[in-house]
């Protein structure tokens, strides 16, 4: 009733009355359908509507037109597309920004496998467009290097049994002939069919392991003795210079304590520091003790470590100072006599 005695165009909003007066009532004077979206006033709210209308014809010529109009409320369905278009601009926004390339991954219960979707990061990753791994997923497979291809393989096959994320690296060899270190990290899911859907990502690695090569080398090429060691004193890693140094090879000391090879007599003034280290006192150390080499005699080693007690690791170097250490005996000696 309260609607029944007020003009449309007063219950449009501002914003639509000029097209409501310029568009809409030409195009039903001249007897024309209208359909469209208008927004309409309903107390302090705006209604937006999807509007159907036109002229109906008069009995009597001099009776006032009547128009029909058939309207649907899409407010609700307006506001969930607005709000699908922000889900929508920060899904893009965060696909654009992963560092590496998405993928789906099928297992099908017939043996084949198949991608559903690749990103678009694909070109840039692998050299190759996403259409053609999709359709043809083995071009992906043959890419992988063969020295690899086991441990991929494997990985996937053992995710796949125990229904838990496989995370391996490889080397791609791109067609360009260019050879990519990548990361795949990957999720499986079984289906209600049977089949199993990674989803993943690849991730590009080669500037990671191009460092950790060239820091290997700086490790194993190294004429001092470096070694990395738990607060307890044991040895986690140690270089080849370990061989030339004391004898010994590097998968001997790993895993074994100071204990084992330094002389009795230092045993209390290197636990005293280990003490320290370990209670924060102290992060940097510098240290001269007696290693046995492995002929049986004894070495000066002059240390100089480092101690990081976020991962309870100490990273220390060693220089051979025997020859040192026994003119300055002799000098000593000299100088009693």
């Amino acid at each position: 009733e309260a609607i029944a005695s007020t003009r449309l165009v007063d219950v449009l909003h501002p914003s639509d009355r000029p097209t409501f007066t310029c568009t809409v009532m030409p195009m039903l004077d001249a007897n024309s359908i209208w359909n469209g979206e208008l927004n309409l006033c309903a107390g302090d709210r705006t209604v937006s509507v999807l509007m159907n209308a036109f002229r109906l014809q008069t009995q009597h010529q001099h009776e006032w037109p009547k128009i029909a109009i058939v309207a649907q409320d899409v407010t609700e369905l307006k506001q969930a597309s607005a709000a699908l278009t922000v889900v929508q601009t920060q899904f893009r926004r965060l696909f654009a920004n992963v560092p590496g390339m998405l993928f789906q991954l099928i297992q099908h219960t017939n043996g084949q496998q198949s991608f559903p979707f690749m990103g678009y990061q694909c070109s840039r990753l692998l050299g190759i467009s996403r259409e053609t791994l999709q359709e043809n997923p083995d071009r992906f497979w043959a890419m992988i290097h063969p020295d690899d291809r086991a441990g991929v393989s494997e990985a996937f096959t053992s995710s796949q049994q125990s229904q838990m994320p496989m995370q391996q690296e490889w080397r791609m060899i791109l067609p360009s002939g260019e050879v990519k270190w990548v990361q795949g990290i990957a999720r499986p899911e079984r289906q209600p069919d049977g089949e199993i859907l990674w989803d993943g990502i690849v991730i590009d690695i080669s500037d990671r392991k191009r460092l950790e090569e060239e820091r290997n080398q700086f490790f194993n090429l190294s004429p001092d003795l470096m070694a990395i060691t738990d607060f307890n004193g044991q040895f986690l890693s140690v270089n080849p210079a370990v061989t030339t140094m004391l004898g010994y090879r590097p998968e001997v000391f790993q895993g074994d304590t100071y204990l084992s090879f330094i002389h009795p007599n230092d045993y209390a003034k290197t636990q005293q520091i280990l003490k320290e280290i370990a209670e924060g006192e102290r992060r940097y150390v510098e240290l001269d003790n007696r290693y046995c080499h492995a002929d049986g005699s004894y070495r000066w080693l002059s240390w100089r470590a480092v101690a990081v007690p976020e991962k309870q690791l100490i990273y220390a170097i060693a220089h051979d100072v025997t020859e040192k250490k026994q003119v300055e005996q002799e000098l000593r000696r000299s100088r009693d006599e």
